[in-house]
């Protein structure tokens, strides 16, 4: 019977019986009152009935009193030592009442040994086994000192008629002793067990209660936690009191390397655990099997387990091990597992291993909500920088600018040192590095001469991108850039072309050291900056081109008006800033009007495309001519005093006159006027120094209709 009893009870426990016993004294004492009350009423002695209601008031009496003194120790107003006492004195004083109420209802055959039976019933219900087995011993020690009694004549036999009856034969005595011990003590062990099953029952509910609250509130406190390692602290601390482990052990998987990555622990490694590096000599291991196995695992001893490598096994406390596996919600993605480590070796239950299981479960969830909340963060880091990379390329205008920005922003993301831009070339047959960071020269320079061999060209050449786990596992690289890998010293690389409509252009090339298994938004990331790149390539291209037309005269080649102005007001702010000369010509074709007259717009066109061929031809390169309007030419010659202008105004009137057309009418001629201006002599302003040449070309050409023309073979 003992056996079936509960662990030790507490004062608190046994007070708080013994005040719901005495509400089953109450029920007692009115069940005894209304049975005094009937013997009266059918003629029962005066003598027993007073002495019947003299216990039953002494029953009250005792029961009025204490049933406050355990009220006042349940709320510490007591002392609860004093009050237990009273409470086992208070059931003696309760067995010895109801004896004597059985003694003078007559005996062996009183009704009253059903009181006895409910007391003692109530007394099996709500008392520890200790205190049931003293009052039944009592209890039967009471019938026995009735029943010797009764045989031996010295207690008389009370009858409610109001005769006492002669002492009762021993048989009868014993008949009636043995069958109401025997019914009495049946009935109380029947009870105690019932009690004690029920008892039990009870205390696993409240534990599984007492389970289930703390696993909802360590859920509620963990969805609190921000920082993913902070979580997994949190939990691991928490989780080994709930299966009653001597550790906790947490790993996150690394699909990369197919390795676990130690995130927290609880127990004596707790500091230390995090800051583990696991490496593929650390094979095998608990994380890693219960990937393969895909279920938990029970290792009654880790130092016997092809589970676990046993040089590891030695660097830990543990010796029992449950290994539970955690996937992702709702993806049932691997995440990695959950180690509960027990100091000794021990047979782990199915119950054990199931508790394991559902903290694992529940634990999941959390960790699956904080990696994913870690990876939306980060996921929006990397769109926020992409953002600012966007907003940044466009306030380049240098190609070269261009890519060394976005190649470093894409190495940040993607976590990363090493990589390079390339371009196509302008006829689209060979690369150029337009960027590169970490990479030698050397392998930039290989790759521009192999790059129509190499794996990855289709993949510009199709807009896509390609990617490269492995460099020595991949059976798509050569030989030869494997050899090329290992000297750069990197294992894994991705390409992303730079598209645009019109077609790819280049790519970025991104190297890492070891091997790396790409995430589809790594991927996707490259891809936009990649793209993004090529547009603003594209625009920088195409607005240089636009500029460069809008600063072109399309006939000639030559620079315009505008780019003239644009030109003269440098150089004429730079002349005043060291006080150097500035000569600026304007030049017109003499008589040209008459050529489109007589020849036609086309033989015109013509004659102003090799005058102007002629001009550049005879400058210096510091100089700048550009054609001003119609038929006429400017020229500014930096550096250049009077002396020196008078000398190439020669030269380029000379130029012209010798000047034999091509695709015109045979023994067509030209000649050329010039109007000569210089800083500082002429002007102080760069409009003024330009009108004075102006001016000066007007009275060249004037005095040339003055003239009358010289025949140049006289």
């Amino acid at each position: 019977m003992c056996r079936l009893s509960l662990p030790a009870v507490t004062e608190e426990e046994l007070l708080l019986q013994a005040w719901r016993l005495s509400w089953i004294r109450w029920l007692i004492l009115v069940f005894a009152t209304a049975l005094l009350v009937v013997e009266v009423l059918l003629g029962a002695p005066r003598d027993p009935a007073r002495i019947i209601g003299g216990l039953i008031l002494v029953a009250v009496l005792i029961n009025l009193p204490l049933q406050r003194v355990y009220r006042w120790a349940l709320n510490r107003r007591f002392p609860r030592g004093w009050a237990t006492g009273l409470a086992y004195f208070h059931t003696m004083t309760d067995l010895f009442i109801l004896f004597g109420v059985l003694h003078y209802t007559g005996g062996i055959n009183s009704p009253m040994d059903i009181l006895l039976v409910v007391y003692l019933v109530g007394v099996a219900i709500l008392y520890p086994c200790q205190a049931v087995l003293g009052f039944t011993l009592l209890s039967v020690i009471g019938y026995g000192f009735l029943a010797w009694a009764y045989a031996s004549g010295r207690l008389p036999v009370y009858m409610h008629e109001g005769s006492i009856w002669p002492p009762p034969a021993l048989r009868a005595v014993l008949l009636w002793f043995g069958s109401d011990a025997l019914f009495l003590i049946l009935v109380v062990a029947i009870t105690f067990i019932m009690a004690t099953a029920l008892r039990l029952a009870r205390m696993e509910a409240e534990q599984e209660r007492a389970y289930l609250d703390q696993l909802h509130r360590l859920l509620q406190e963990s969805l609190r936690q921000g920082e993913l390692r902070t979580l997994a602290q949190y939990l691991a601390d928490h989780m080994g009191a709930l299966v009653g482990a001597n550790g906790v052990f947490l790993t996150l998987w690394d699909p990369e390397r197919e390795l676990p990555i130690p995130l927290a622990a609880y127990g004596e490694k707790r500091e230390e655990y995090p800051h583990i590096e696991v490496t593929p000599e650390d094979r095998p291991n608990l994380t890693e099997s219960v990937y393969r196995l895909g279920r938990p695992l029970v290792i009654p001893d880790v130092q016997q387990t092809p589970y676990l490598k046993p040089q590891i096994a030695a660097q830990f406390p543990t010796r029992s091990a449950i290994v539970v596996p955690m996937y992702a919600h709702p993806s049932k993605e691997f995440l990695g597992a959950a180690i509960f480590s027990y100091h000794d070796p021990r047979d782990l239950t199915q119950e054990e291993l199931q508790r394991a299981q559902e903290i694992t479960n529940a634990m999941s969830v959390v960790l699956s909500r904080a990696i994913t909340a870690a990876r939306l963060r980060k996921e929006t880091a990397m769109l926020e920088a992409l953002l600012y990379l966007s907003l940044e390329m466009g306030r380049l205008h240098e190609p070269a600018h261009l890519a060394q920005l976005a190649l470093d922003g894409l190495c940040s993301l993607l976590n990363t040192h090493r990589g390079a831009c390339y371009v196509l070339d302008e006829h689209r047959t060979g690369l150029v590095v337009l960027a590169s960071r970490g990479l030698s020269e050397d392998y930039l320079q290989w790759v521009q001469q192999k790059y129509s061999t190499l794996p990855g060209a289709k993949a510009l050449e199709f807009g896509s991108i390609f990617v490269v786990p492995d460099v020595e596992q991949d059976t798509r690289i050569p030989e030869e850039l494997r050899c090329k890998a290992r000297e750069e010293g990197f294992q894994a690389y991705m390409l992303a072309s730079l598209t645009v409509p019109h077609g790819p252009q280049g790519g970025l090339a991104l190297y890492w050291e070891r091997p790396r298994r790409f995430q589809y938004e790594e991927e996707l990331a490259a891809r936009l900056l990649a793209a993004h790149l090529g547009v603003a390539l594209s625009n920088v291209r195409l607005v240089g081109y636009l500029e460069t037309m809008a600063r072109t005269d399309p006939l000639t080649g030559l620079p315009n008006r505008r780019a003239f102005r644009e030109v003269l007001q440098r150089e004429w702010l730079r002349a005043q800033r060291y006080g150097r000369p500035l000569g600026l010509f304007l030049l017109d074709l003499d008589n040209f009007k008459q050529i489109n007259d007589q020849y036609g717009h086309l033989a015109g066109d013509q004659v102003l495309r090799q005058v102007a061929s002629a001009l550049r031809g005879t400058i210096r390169e510091t100089d700048f001519i550009a054609r001003y309007g119609g038929d006429e030419f400017v020229v500014l010659l930096p550096e250049t005093g009077v002396s020196q202008g008078t000398q190439v105004a020669q030269r380029l009137i000379q130029a012209v006159e010798e000047l034999h057309f091509v695709g015109v009418p045979e023994g067509l001629r030209c000649s050329l006027s010039v109007g000569m201006a210089f800083h500082p002599e002429d002007a102080d302003s760069p409009e003024k120094l330009l009108a004075v040449a102006d001016q000066r070309l007007y009275q060249v050409k004037r005095a040339r209709k003055a003239s009358p023309p010289v025949d140049r073979d006289e």
